[in-house]
């Protein structure tokens, strides 16, 4: 299975993705991690060359996660389900502080998600894509990945 989970920082992108890879033997790529070994910054990331070098590295892979909330990158045809996390703001924010995000920064997630920007890029991207609200603990979010990729 070809998987991208996506969403703000703070839904439980890194911490559920490492879960179920470990838990089902799917191969985990951080998008974070894949930018660093070609030497980008968010800041430096130029759209049409990530997603190119995206779709050159996924182009021959059949069973992957990718987690990022940039992951909606990858070529529709290259991936089979795209997950979407979803937190309610209270939530979220209290997340993002526990992760010492500044306050600018808090401010500015908290926005993305309230627009929704995650689901709707992966709707502009023709995404197969499962929301899920990411609301409550780790054992129940979890559980609703897991439903969800059946």
């Amino acid at each position: 299975m070809r998987i991208i989970i996506i969403g703000t920082p703070g839904t439980g992108k890194t911490t559920l993705s490492k879960k179920l890879c470990a838990e089902k033997g799917i191969k985990y790529y951080s998008f974070i991690d894949l930018m660093k070994k070609q030497n980008k910054t968010l800041l430096s990331l130029d759209e049409k060359q990530t997603k190119k070098h995206l779709n050159n590295f996924f182009k021959d892979k059949k069973n992957f996660l990718l987690d990022g909330f940039l992951a909606y990158w990858l070529d529709k045809e290259q991936v089979d389900i795209c997950i979407v996390l979803e937190t309610n703001l209270k939530i979220l924010k209290e997340r993002l502080k526990k992760k010492k995000y500044s306050e600018q920064k808090i401010k500015d997630n908290l926005e993305a998600e309230s627009f929704e920007h995650s689901l709707i890029e992966a709707e502009e991207n023709n995404h197969n894509i499962k929301l899920i609200k990411t609301n409550n603990t780790i054992k129940e979010n979890y559980e609703k990945l897991k439903q969800a990729i059946k």
